[in-house]
């Protein structure tokens, strides 16, 4: 089985490529300079692992533009693929012709392999598993080598354009701050008190809104399951290090810090 990390804060790259847990490490191109993913891939296929960059979730014309203008760089920096989020970004890659690995990320909803097959005629080299389906549905979809399981990680709720950045500090994009890439994460509580992680992707100015605990399905990895993926946001260096330790040992999680997501009861 393959192991795919996926890591939002680029300051825990060297910790992650230490632990040597990853055949695949996802960069979020948001959250790393165009200047350096050349760099970064190098130090990533350097450890040994496959290097990916991750795409925006949300393609508006400013996130066109803003690839549009790093095309060269984009195709010259040495990554072996690139995570795709949205239709719209299949399309830019088959218009460019920017060679690597094509992997659908799980909003690329194949829930079947009618929809599977439609995805790979849109260029998906890889498929990511929708976190809606529980295990008996994702048997019956069929998984192989092509498509990776997500296992940790705090699934995104929500993509909004609003910005509570801008609404009450200022745009960090306007005023220039450097911080533009750093992520910049805040919490919502909602009218019944559930806490979620708000996180603000100042670069593209939306804002994707995470469940408040990870998911965690260590311990429930079906056999045939041929790639995983960790997906790290808010982590802390060590909270991310007891994370790999626990995967590598197949560890329950503490009662009560998790969510099995749809994995166990499926969608309504």
């Amino acid at each position: 089985m393959l192991t795919d990390v996926s890591l939002e804060n680029t300051a825990l790259l060297q910790t992650l490529l230490a632990a040597g847990a990853a055949d695949r490490v996802i960069l979020s191109a948001e959250r790393t300079a165009p200047e350096r993913w050349k760099e970064a891939a190098a130090e990533i296929r350097a450890a040994g692992a496959e290097a990916v960059l991750a795409l925006p979730y949300v393609f508006r014309a400013e996130a066109a533009d803003w690839l549009s203008a790093h095309r060269k760089t984009l195709a010259e920096a040495g990554f072996d693929g690139f995570l795709i989020r949205n239709i719209d970004e299949a399309g830019f890659f088959r218009e460019n012709g920017i060679p690597g690995k094509r992997i659908f990320d799980a909003g690329m909803y194949t829930w079947n392999h009618v929809s599977a097959e439609v995805c790979r005629s849109l260029g998906a080299d890889e498929l990511t598993l929708p976190y809606e389906l529980n295990q008996r549905e994702l048997q019956e979809r069929g998984m192989d080598s092509r498509d990776t399981l997500i296992v940790y990680g705090k699934i995104p709720l929500m993509l909004s354009a609003q910005c509570t950045k801008k609404n009450t500090g200022g745009c960090l994009k306007k005023n220039g701050t450097p911080g533009i890439l750093a992520p910049a994460y805040s919490t919502l509580t909602d009218r019944k008190g559930a806490v979620f992680t708000e996180d603000s992707r100042c670069r593209l100015c939306y804002t994707v809104i995470y469940n408040s605990v990870p998911l965690w399905l260590f311990d429930k990895i079906p056999e045939n399951t041929g790639r995983v993926r960790l997906c790290f946001t808010d982590e802390t260096e060590k909270e991310l290090q007891a994370v790999l330790k626990a995967f590598l040992k197949r560890g329950k999680p503490k009662e009560g810090s998790f969510t099995r997501g749809h994995f166990t009861r499926g969608v309504e």
